[in-house]
């Protein structure tokens, strides 16, 4: 996981280890969101989500690592299942830009396999 607070990516963080459980269960309850676009169709119901876990951050420029702890505690939301994907088409600009990023910020192990 990657953690960027507001626009400055300079200050990014990396999670390099630790888990996060989570348990859902649906409270009966339907809704209606739109689908991402990688979505062809999904489902949405309201949920209670069970979390606890710990996990390490460190920035990407080599600082010091930053341990990030949640304690058992329940949520509660919207779960939306998606049951079927559809491709999504970006095109050479987006795919660039998200390589050049890649390539400043020190993602490019991460991402060895994006075509340009």
């Amino acid at each position: 996981a990657i953690l960027v607070e507001g626009n400055n990516l300079d200050n990014a963080l990396l999670s390099s280890a630790g888990t996060l459980t989570t348990n859902v269960t649906s409270t009966g309850g339907g809704c209606t969101i739109p689908l991402p676009p990688y979505a062809k169709s999904a489902t949405c119901s309201i949920a209670d989500f069970q979390e606890d876990g710990s996990f390490s951050l460190e920035p990407l420029d080599g600082g010091a690592t930053h341990v990030v702890t949640i304690s058992q505690q329940t949520l509660h939301g919207i779960w939306e299942s998606i049951t079927e994907t559809q491709p999504v088409t970006l095109t050479g600009a987006v795919r660039s830009a998200v390589r050049v990023d890649a390539l400043r910020y020190g993602l490019a192990k991460g991402l060895a396999g994006l075509s340009r």
